[in-house]
């Protein structure tokens, strides 16, 4: 009888323990505050606050999976969790976008947005089963997340096979466009199903990114078919069908990931197939300022200095050959003062 009241007091005290760290982590944070659309825009020099709580007698190892995107890097931050320990990470979140946190080899999708503040709340024991719980800003957004993973068995479902899919040569062209379209559907329809419980900003957001993702896929399928393997006879409606519907100028999703890798992929595919005007290049400089051209008459507005932006940053991160008068082409100051940092911080006197 004693046994079962003290386990059961245990249990509350840690119940209480732990409401009152992420309440007092919360005050701290801010948590809970709405956020406006406005708010939710991508920020250049973003950073968001990941608290990590780990409530366990274990120290644990976790490993962070971030993507920048100007310049465009996947870049990892492995580090052991002592027992009974609140850790801050200060991550640079340049827009609205997911991440992966793995907890001993368990691997859980989150989301950030520049100025989000969250926290992950570990429990349980590392012998046993792990329990990862959330609050802050996306508490209902990475509940919503994790929720998904456990119904698709996947923690990026909205991506899961595609790939594999795409490089299949025996699957004809009209085919993997219907894969995309039935993978996305699916996630559209699971988006819905749930959107009671979820911000109405995320909903709308999500949806569009979906279709973007959805269009680079079947784009780089194109591309992978025609370029890769040589395929002949593709049609012209075969060319153009992933863009059906879908307006490439989208303010609102720039700093998501899968917009601007959707962006770098309508700028590949108006060079292969609808540019009349390219010639054979002699040098690789050629190649790239052509390549600039086709962004600064394909793009317009924000979009346009925003990708000619990260395009130039990774040219001079990447150490390829540029023309430094080609930095003149960004006119936003918010812009061309961040080549500016990035030329300051990677280029090198030759």
């Amino acid at each position: 009888m004693c046994t079962s009241i003290c386990l059961l007091t245990n249990l509350n005290l840690m119940r209480t323990l732990t409401f009152f760290t992420v309440w007092i982590t919360c005050l701290a944070l801010g948590c809970g505050e709405k956020k406006t659309e406005s708010e939710l825009t991508f920020d250049l020099k973003g950073k968001s606050h990941l608290y990590l709580i780990n409530h366990t007698n274990d120290s644990l190892d976790l490993r962070i999976r971030d993507n920048a995107i100007w310049p465009e890097k996947n870049y990892y931050d492995v580090k052991v969790l002592a027992p009974k320990v609140t850790q801050l990470e200060i991550r640079k979140t340049q827009g609205r976008n997911d991440f992966y946190l793995s907890v001993e080899g368990e691997t859980y999708n989150l989301y950030a947005y520049p100025g989000s503040r969250d926290t992950v709340i570990i429990s349980g024991a590392k012998s046993g089963d792990l329990v990862v719980d959330f609050a802050g800003d996306l508490q209902v957004v990475n509940q919503f997340l994790k929720q998904k993973s456990t119904h698709f068995g996947a923690y990026h479902s909205d991506r899961e096979g595609r790939s594999k899919f795409m490089i299949d040569g025996s699957k004809a062209l009209e085919d993997i466009y219907a894969y995309n379209d039935s993978i996305t559907a699916v996630q559209k329809t699971f988006l819905n199903t749930h959107q009671s419980s979820i911000p109405n900003w995320y909903v709308q957001f999500e949806l569009k990114r979906l279709d973007y993702l959805n269009t680079w896929y079947k784009v780089n399928a194109l591309i992978y078919r025609t370029k890769t393997l040589k395929q002949e006879g593709v049609s012209s409606e075969l060319i153009a069908a992933p863009y059906k519907g879908l307006l490439i100028l989208k303010k609102e999703l720039l700093g998501n990931r899968d917009y601007m890798s959707f962006l770098d992929q309508y700028i590949t595919h108006q060079i292969e197939f609808e540019a009349v005007d390219a010639q054979p290049f002699k040098t690789r400089k050629e190649e790239l300022a052509y390549r600039l051209s086709v962004i600064e008459k394909r793009l317009k507005g924000e979009v346009k200095e925003a990708y000619l932006t990260r395009e130039l940053s990774q040219y001079i991160d990447r150490g390829i050959l540029y023309d430094s008068a080609w930095l003149a082409k960004v006119n936003n100051p918010k812009y061309s003062d961040f080549i500016g940092g990035v030329k300051s911080y990677y280029l090198k006197e030759h």
